[in-house]
């Protein structure tokens, strides 16, 4: 039989149940044809709850009728429904309020009737019709007609949109955060089947022009919010869809009733009108191998013209891959955010707080930079969490919330703490510190397992696995059921084709990895320092990271202090002075002195991220090689991982650190940089070597031209050479800036570079100020106007030149007030552009 889809409430005294009954009775013919249901309190059976069933009733109507009399007006009940109808009204638009008039009574007098439906026709009472059959006719003829419109318009229920629109985070200034006020457009890779060309699905509109999409992707990666906003943009533009997640209806056997169920619950309207239309689309989530999952999917063919799929990385890989019946499907991944998306999530989540921003747009970007350090700095390149949004907004939300800087975790150890147990938390653990804490040892001393037994594949064997839980239960309290809960569906471990165990993200690993070496630093302290002594591979740098946000103990800072010492300490720090900085001279007079731009600071910003993402990709690719087998290039990507680590230390240990330790770790991390400009930092005579060696080479290749000239040849590698030293030399600048660019250190910063007193302190100094600074202001100028005073000498148009290239850079990328940004040009020299 036909679901009906309109259904209709009668709220009525009871000294009027004749006219109630005469109406039922003029109804039925609509009640016959299935296009009408309607409900009175008489149908109440035996032991149910007057008022809770009356109001259920009332919200599942779609027509809520009042038969209006003196005893209308006068029953508390009766007024009561009417109010409750206004109410429900208020809340969802697709019910209708029609007052029938069945006596005569001060009707147009009762609160606001009036501007509601009205029938018979001109409110004129049933009981003063000569023909009460004429007058019950019009009545029937006017609810027929607002049955048809809502058969006939398919209006979003506003407890589905609410549900999936809603997202699990929220705001200290907006309670209830919703998917429009966070969405990104995920960054959607394809490859074309028998292509390898990547390519990028930039909106909604690309990806739902494909008839047959595949949406694959990790854990927590958005698929189910892309899904929703997918259904949602296509509400928006009155495209028929439903949203169906096969969880719930894996274990049913396909049919259309489910679709029509699943209509009904999500849309007003006749779902036999519905789906008439063309063009439908069908939004299936959480696609599995389990139970009548794809066969829903399969089914659906019949019936929709596009159908959007989404399922995880683990189950596409395992079970779908090879699909036959998912062949005409469009396999789409979610990839990690880049750098451009991650700062339209920054932008909107500080819109959620317009209502209490400073009316200072200067600082907006400067708050902007401050977020994404903190992001990034949690992230670290995506080789510890992927730059997916729910990561992001996590670490928004917990720093927003509560960041601690206690003896126990540092203050980004606790957003990795903050998501684990959110993870515990959905995989049915216990809310409870001990049932955290049982979860967080079990997890610690099988990590260590992993690092002892097969380190470089960071798994563990079944057989091996087994065995860890059986020694563990000789040594701790734990039950069975918990160690499935880590292990099922949405657990932290996983297990993959081959049977071997590995935690589900790589930096539950290491947190877990660091936790145990810092607990059991006594023990495993000669761990700790082969880790330091072998930083340059990836593994042991991360394993160190994690272990400096458990420990409390300044032993193994000192053990890394030591480390980065001794790393490339055959060569002094630079000092970047005229002698250094000589090579640069010709490279630099060609550098155009004034490099503000005309384009908008937006468009900018815009062109530095795709900077990042580049580089970032490329960075990916170098750690990709753990040890080199030259010993002078592990030195140097020592010294660059404990640059890393050494940051790690001082951003989130400064605060229990004394001031003299924190200056220690500070000059330690400078002198690092800058013995690695020193590295290939070389004088005239060097370079012209370094010229001859590599032209020997040129020579000797197949890329060798015979046809250039020797003074022409040995011009372009010199060229090259000063070029790649530059880069090097500033690019070690910006890492060492990085590395310490915590504005609660200021004053440390500025002691150390006043004792040090080199061009290349005051660069780093200078850099360091840009970089902490909420907006451009008088302090950042005056240091401006010191240094620009102090290297104003020929001989120094290296300093001169970064400096002012930094300069404009900043002024580019943020928004300074007019007479400042007026002022810092005359500084440089270059002309002012409003």
């Amino acid at each position: 039989m036909k679901k009906v889809s309109t259904l209709l409430f009668y709220s009525y005294c009871h000294a009027d149940e004749n006219h109630k009954n005469n109406m039922e009775i003029s109804l039925n013919l609509l009640k016959n044809k299935n296009l009408l249901e309607d409900w009175s309190d008489r149908n109440i059976l035996a032991g149910q709850k007057l008022s809770e069933r009356i109001k259920t009733k009332m919200q599942d109507s779609n027509i809520i009728v009042f038969l209006i009399s003196p005893d209308f007006l006068n029953s508390p009940a009766c007024i009561k429904e009417w109010e409750l109808a206004k109410d429900m009204l208020e809340r969802d638009q697709n019910k209708t309020l029609i007052s029938v008039i069945v006596r005569d009574c001060p009707w147009q007098d009762f609160d606001d009737m009036a501007e509601y439906l009205v029938l018979p026709t001109d409110g004129k009472p049933i009981t003063e019709w000569s023909n009460q059959d004429t007058a019950w006719k019009i009545v029937y003829e006017g609810i027929k007609k607002v049955v048809e419109e809502i058969n006939n318009t398919f209006n979003l229920r506003p407890e589905f949109e609410k549900e999936i629109s809603s997202l699990e985070f929220c705001s200290q200034t907006k309670e209830e955060v919703v998917l429009n006020d966070l969405f990104v457009f995920p960054n959607l890779k394809t490859h074309p089947r028998n292509s390898q060309t990547e390519e990028t699905i930039k909106n909604a509109e690309e990806l739902l022009k494909k008839k047959r999409v595949l949406i694959r992707g990790d854990d927590q990666c958005g698929k189910s919010k892309l899904c929703g906003h997918l259904f949602l943009e296509l509400c928006n533009k009155n495209k028929p869809v439903i949203f169906i997640d096969l969880e719930e209806i894996k274990s049913k056997k396909p049919n259309e009733n489910i679709f029509s169920q699943k209509y009904s619950e999500q849309f007003s309207g006749d779902y036999n009108l519905w789906v008439q239309q063309n063009n439908k689309t069908i939004i299936f989530d959480n696609l599995s191998h389990e139970a009548n999952s794809l066969r829903h999917v399969v089914f659906a063919k019949e019936l929709y013209e596009t159908i959007i799929v989404s399922t995880s990385n683990d189950r596409y890989s395992a079970y779908f891959k090879d699909e036959l019946k998912l062949t005409e499907f469009s396999i789409i991944e979610i990839a990690p955010f880049t750098h451009v998306k991650q700062e339209l999530l920054i932008k909107k989540w500080i819109t959620l707080k317009q209502d209490t921003i400073r009316e200072d747009i200067e600082t907006e970007h400067g708050e902007i930079d401050k977020i994404e350090r903190n992001i990034n700095e949690i992230i670290i390149n995506n080789k510890i969490l992927p730059r997916y949004p729910f990561f992001i907004l996590s670490i928004l939300q917990t720093h927003e919330a509560f960041m601690p800087q206690d003896v126990q975790i540092t203050a980004y150890g606790h957003c990795y703490y903050a998501l684990l147990v959110a993870h515990l938390i959905k995989c049915g653990i216990e809310k409870s510190d001990d049932a955290i804490n049982k979860c967080f040892n079990f997890s610690s001393h099988l990590a260590f397992v992993i690092y002892k037994n097969n380190f470089n594949d960071l798994n563990i064997s079944k057989h091996e696995f087994d065995k860890f839980i059986e020694d563990y239960k000789n040594n701790f309290v734990i039950d069975d059921a918990t160690i499935n809960r880590l292990c099922n569906t949405h657990g932290i471990f996983k297990q993959n084709q081959n049977g071997y165990i590995y935690f589900s993200l790589n930096y539950s690993y290491y947190f877990f990895l660091g936790r145990y070496l810092s607990n059991t630093y006594n023990e495993n302290a000669d761990i700790v320092s082969k880790m330091a002594e072998k930083s340059y591979v990836r593994k042991n740098t991360l394993s160190l990271i994690f272990a400096i946000h458990h420990t409390n103990d300044l032993k193994i800072i000192d053990e890394i202090l030591l480390h980065t010492l001794c790393a490339v300490d055959n060569v002094a720090p630079s000092k970047l002075n005229e002698d250094e900085t000589h090579i640069f001279q010709y490279l630099l007079e060609s550098v155009p002195k004034q490099i503000l731009s005309d384009k908008s600071i937006e468009v900018e910003r815009l062109q530095e991220r795709h900077f990042r993402d580049q580089n970032e990709n490329d960075v990916a690719e170098d750690d990709d090689i753990d040890e080199n087998p030259h010993k002078i290039v592990n030195q140097i990507y020592k010294s660059q991982k404990n640059i890393e680590i050494l940051s790690q230390i001082l951003k989130n240990k400064y605060g229990n650190l004394k001031k003299n330790k924190v200056e220690e770790i500070i000059e330690i991390i400078c002198d690092a940089g800058l013995r690695l400009v020193s590295a290939l930092l070389c004088n005239d005579y060097e370079l012209q070597e370094l010229t001859k060696y590599i032209e020997k080479r040129y020579e000797e290749s197949d890329d060798f031209d015979m046809n250039k000239k020797e003074v022409e040849k040995k011009e372009d590698i010199t060229k090259l050479l000063t070029y790649i030293i530059f880069l090097w030399t500033m690019g070690n600048i910006e890492k060492v800036v990085s590395s310490i660019s915590k504005p609660e250190i200021a004053e440390i910063v500025k002691t150390i570079r006043d004792k040090k007193n080199t061009p290349a302190y005051d660069i780093i100094y200078y850099f360091y100020l840009l970089d902490t600074a909420s907006c451009f202001d008088e302090k950042q100028k005056k240091e401006l106007k010191r240094l620009v005073s102090k290297y104003d000498s020929k001989g120094m148009l290296f300093l001169q030149k970064v400096l002012s290239i930094r300069t404009q850079h900043y002024i580019n990328t943020h928004k300074i007030k007019a007479p400042l940004k007026q002022s810092v040009s005359s500084l440089l020299g270059i002309a002012y552009k409003a």
